[in-house]
């Protein structure tokens, strides 16, 4: 008899043959389901008669839902069913050959488009008399907004605490193996020139990594420091540029993302945790909790007296035009966060310099952006942060009486406003992935993936439990994604608890749960108790070129970084799934 491991992946093999005729009857069953509220009957007609492995029908059916996304709807209702149906499609990974060259392709278009859109920004700011540059007054608003949140000079001791490796893939360390024991034990660590000397200052006050690179027997020495430096050298690996890569976005276009240098990664982090605390305490802006941009949001989708608007930005991170950054940055934090970026870039095997400051990718890209849209808006005296006006990375909301004025400043800067996601006026408002028509919140479920696996029928049909409006349009098809698993597997979780992909969620009063073979009553715990599937990643067992106490100090800078004590070291995507017991309410 088949292990559950077996039995599962004998369940995962079968629906990942029928995936894509499951996806059919999705988005068919969901355009009947929405009927009422808009004519889908034609995207229907498409959808049925669908050859998934055709690349010229599924551009035109991605084509079409696009154009339900941009169209201006009348009612909440009708806007969700729209933007839901295009929801199950945008992103569908559709098996057709060569749509992901073709989606890539158009992403180095994009790129390049913007490199040369930075380049034009630099051009207008060499020039301080170019008619297209911001006026002298707004540029010392914001240059003042910026000295008062980060201070005149960085605080190199306070940041180089702050410093540290994370999770991703770093030019030397890639693939999944890219935990922390991979990233200390690497014969080489990539490092621009620039940098050099900040990643060696920053690693010497490192206990970890001191006892690392130099013997314990000389920790003592009065040279320590020396030999420190001759330790470092040998590992440290010269390279000046990051590499282009790119990650999916939508099926018809996908997004580029930087793998930086290890080192500069290592620095990066240590000027964005700094930086998200200077936000946080003078400019209020909490980069850990984007909860309040979206109340605002929905505040700005119900107010008619100068309501809060949302602007989103179209590739922000890729038009940071470097010259914008030299301009408003008091001198030394330029210095500090030029000397640690990339200055260049690899793209298609040649290398090439940026035009633009900084990529998606790079450590403190994020909390830069957020600073220079909030200066943004309080040049244009919004008011007040976090009570007129709030920022998060690229998503901005003020008031509409500085919206026009904002978006002007914006533009000058080298920005382009996505004028299909921003809203300022009309009864609708996005931001920081939450959607508000009215007040009612209409953001559809997204289907970025396909249903060939149980859990991910599961996290597909518990997703419909994020809203009200999504729960009562997900409720006529809901049993058919359960019923697709066999009843071994059919787990079932009360729907007051948290699972996303580990059971199917369901109302803990309904028969299905109560009569289901994987629920009982504890009377021990006094509550129900239900079967669900637990993936926990698997541990990386690679032993690396470390002796005992080299392999001991890369467990304590785990430990001190909050990694599992079971599992210190663990691959990024790759996984096992174990079935437990659970019990709580």
């Amino acid at each position: 008899m088949k292990s559950h491991r077996g039995q599962l992946s004998a369940v995962n093999n079968k629906l990942a043959a029928n995936r894509d005729e499951i996806h059919r009857r999705l988005v068919v069953n969901c355009c009947r389901v929405h009927s009422a509220s808009i004519d889908l009957s034609e995207l229907e007609r498409i959808v049925q008669n669908l050859d998934y492995t055709s690349l010229e029908q599924v551009t035109s059916l991605l084509v079409a839902a696009e154009l339900l996304v941009e169209t201006v709807y009348s009612t909440a209702v009708e806007h969700f069913a729209a933007n839901q149906i295009a929801a199950l499609i945008r992103k569908y990974p559709f098996p057709v050959i060569g749509i992901e060259n073709a989606a890539r392709d158009r992403a180095v278009v994009k790129f390049q488009m913007y490199e040369a859109k930075c380049r034009s920004t630099n051009e207008i700011f060499s020039t301080p008399a170019h008619p297209s540059r911001p006026s002298e007054h707004l540029l010392h608003r914001m240059r003042s907004y910026i000295a008062f949140v980060l201070g005149e000079t960085p605080p190199l001791a306070e940041i180089f605490d702050k410093c540290g490796f994370g999770p991703g893939a770093s030019i030397g360390v890639s693939g999944n193996a890219t935990n922390v024991k991979r990233k200390l034990s690497a014969s080489r660590w990539s490092v621009s020139a620039s940098a050099l000397d900040y990643a060696r200052a920053a690693m010497k006050g490192h206990s970890q990594i001191l006892e690392l690179l130099v013997e314990p027997s000389d920790a003592l020495s009065a040279d320590v420091s020396s030999l420190f430096d001759t330790s470092f050298e040998r590992r440290a690996n010269v390279i000046n540029n990051n590499n282009i890569t790119f990650v999916p976005k939508t099926t018809l276009i996908m997004r580029s993302i930087a793998v930086e240098p290890l080192l500069n990664g290592y620095l990066q982090k240590g000027i964005d945790e700094y930086m998200r605390t200077r936000l946080k305490n003078r400019a209020r802006i909490d980069l850990s909790n984007q909860s309040l941009n979206s109340l605002m949001a929905r505040e700005g989708s119900l107010s008619k007296d100068n309501p809060f608007c949302t602007i989103d930005l179209s590739s922000a991170s890729d038009s940071i035009a470097s010259s914008v950054v030299r301009e408003l940055l008091p001198y030394d934090w330029f210095y500090l966060l030029d000397r640690v970026r990339s200055k260049s870039y690899k793209l298609e095997n040649e290398i090439f310099s940026f035009s633009k400051f900084c990529s998606m990718g790079n450590g403190f890209c994020f909390p830069l952006q957020t600073l220079l849209f909030s200066a943004a808006c309080f040049a244009v005296e919004s008011g007040d942060s976090g009570i007129d006006f709030r920022v998060y990375g690229d998503d901005i909301i003020v008031r509409q009486s500085s919206f026009d004025s904002l978006v002007a400043l914006l533009g000058q800067l080298g920005f382009d406003v996505n004028q299909s996601k921003t809203f300022g006026s009309g009864p609708f408002r996005e931001s920081c992935g939450m959607d508000y028509y009215l007040g009612v919140d209409v953001r559809p479920v997204q289907l970025d993936y396909a249903l060939d696996s149980v859990q991910n029928v599961m996290k597909f049909h518990n997703s419909w439990y994020r809203s009200a409006i999504c729960l009562c349009f997900g409720e006529p098809f809901l049993p058919s994604l359960r019923e697709m698993i066999p009843q071994r597997f059919r787990f079932v979780a009360p729907d007051y608890s948290d699972v996303t992909d580990q059971a199917f969620r369901v109302q803990k009063s309904s028969a299905e749960y109560l009569t289901s073979p994987h629920t009982s009553f504890s009377r021990k715990l006094w509550c129900t108790r239900w079967k669900e599937f637990v993936t926990r990643p698997l541990v990386d067992r690679f032993v690396c070129d470390m002796s005992e106490r080299e392999y001991g100090v890369a467990v304590l800078y785990a430990a001190l970084s909050g990694a599992d004590s079971k599992a210190p070291f663990t691959f990024r995507r790759k996984t096992k799934t174990n079935i437990r017991i659970v019990a709580y309410g």
